[in-house]
């Protein structure tokens, strides 16, 4: 009874301390300094706050902070309705709690991407993954503004959000393509589709370097009510991220029969064609297996040979290999129709062949897999890729091969030798 009563009196006094921490925060320094507001949401946050309480933490923040009431109404709708953001995703608060920075060009630039992660959450295509992910990579330390998944297809997109005038890109052209080449690296590594969205408009050259490595260059987006002559909507780029990430049927069937050329020949292909193509890569996984918690492995790989010549390759890999088995089984089927082969054995010939073209597809799969994680090299995957399913399909044939082409031969001389006798009468 004793250990009982005291264990009781301790909860009882954790309870009390909790409400007591949670009245210290409640109160948020309405005009204070932005080390003043951070200090009172990180309190806040260490009360394990409900998700209404974390959601009233964030508007506490804004209305706190140089924006005020008004422009936590006026801005952002007070996070309600179609600009409602949940504080449980990785991010959104920190980004909401920089809406009060003291600074004017730092605060304008987190008032954008709030809004846009917040139109991504609305959206129903989408899924907001995080904002501002630290990256540390080989080729240096950066982070994703945004980070959301297409929920069709499950491929991953970052979003980076710049608001850079045409001097500023001019000035600025060296520092702004290093970063587009970290973009397509990163691309390379883990498969997301890169977007940089600018404010205004870019230059010919800033966006010739990016769609010549894969990324997608988005200008002149706005967000609000009413925006100025030749502004594209943030919803419309949305739309056109989507086109890119789930291409028709259609331009994939196109896409597809194009690639197979390059296995054939190894032709090499304009790079502008390429670009623009190679949004069809995520469809060839879509096709194959459908992610359903994120990121398949072979969906990874495919979204990452995105950048170059080898989705064609891929792709003309998968078409070749299913013209040249459908074709060889065509042929042992006309020979079973003219009854030169039994139909016991023909259903064997099939198995046999099907098995050898799986297990070419697994070694392709598994060769084009190892190497894209190790290398992360668009080439060096694809040529992976073809060495397995040879691997793959000399594997199995060895298996099968011998057999089924000595019994086959047996089976034709037998064929011959009764149709002479029946022509001789012998």
């Amino acid at each position: 009874m004793p250990h009982f009563s005291k264990t009781l009196l301790t909860c009882l006094a954790v309870f009390v301390s909790s409400v007591a921490l949670a009245q210290n925060v409640a109160k948020p320094p309405v005009g204070g300094t932005y080390q003043e507001i951070k200090t009172w949401h990180e309190r806040l946050l260490t009360t394990a706050p409900s998700l209404s309480q974390r959601q009233a933490g964030m508007r506490a923040v804004v209305r706190s902070g140089p924006l005020g009431q008004r422009g936590l109404q006026r801005i952002f709708n007070n996070f309600e309705g179609r600009l409602a953001l949940d504080p449980r995703i990785p991010g959104v608060e920190r980004n909401a709690r920089l809406l009060a920075s003291s600074s004017k060009s730092q605060r304008k630039g987190y008032v954008r991407e709030v809004l846009y992660a917040a139109n991504i959450h609305a959206d129903r295509r989408f899924e907001l993954i995080e904002m501002g992910r630290k990256l540390d990579r080989p080729w240096g330390k950066t982070d994703a503004d945004i980070l959301f998944r297409h929920k069709k297809t499950a491929r991953v997109v970052r979003l980076e959000v710049k608001d850079y005038s045409l001097r500023s890109q001019v000035t600025n052209e060296a520092k702004l393509k290093h970063q587009i080449s970290k973009m397509t690296k990163e691309a390379r590594l883990t498969g997301e589709q890169q977007v940089w969205i600018n404010r205004r408009s870019v230059t010919p050259e800033i966006h010739r370097y990016a769609t010549r490595r894969g990324v997608m260059v988005l200008s002149n987006v706005g967000t609000g009510r009413q925006l100025p002559i030749g502004t594209t909507r943030f919803a419309d780029a949305l739309t056109r991220i989507e086109r890119s990430v789930a291409p028709t049927p259609a331009s994939t069937s196109r896409w597809s029969i194009q690639g197979g050329f390059p296995v054939v020949r190894l032709a090499t292909v304009n790079s502008n064609n390429l670009v623009r193509r190679a949004a069809a890569a995520p469809a060839l996984r879509h096709g194959i297996v459908r992610a359903s918690s994120g990121r398949s492995a072979w969906g990874s790989v495919s979204n990452r040979l995105s950048n170059s010549q080898a989705p064609r390759i891929a792709s003309g890999l998968a078409l070749a290999t299913a013209t040249i088995f459908a074709a060889d089984l065509a042929t042992d089927w006309m020979e079973y129709r003219r009854g030169m082969i039994s139909s016991v054995r023909m259903w064997q010939i099939a198995t046999a062949k099907s098995a050898i073209a799986a297990s070419a597809a697994g070694g392709g799969y598994a060769g084009a897999t190892v190497c894209g994680l190790a290398t992360a090299n668009p080439w060096a995957s694809a040529g992976c890729g073809l060495a397995g399913a040879a691997a793959g399909g000399a594997l199995a044939n060895w298996s099968f091969g011998g057999l089924l082409k000595s019994d086959t031969a047996k089976e034709i001389s037998r064929y011959r030798r009764d149709a002479l006798k029946l022509r001789y009468g012998i």
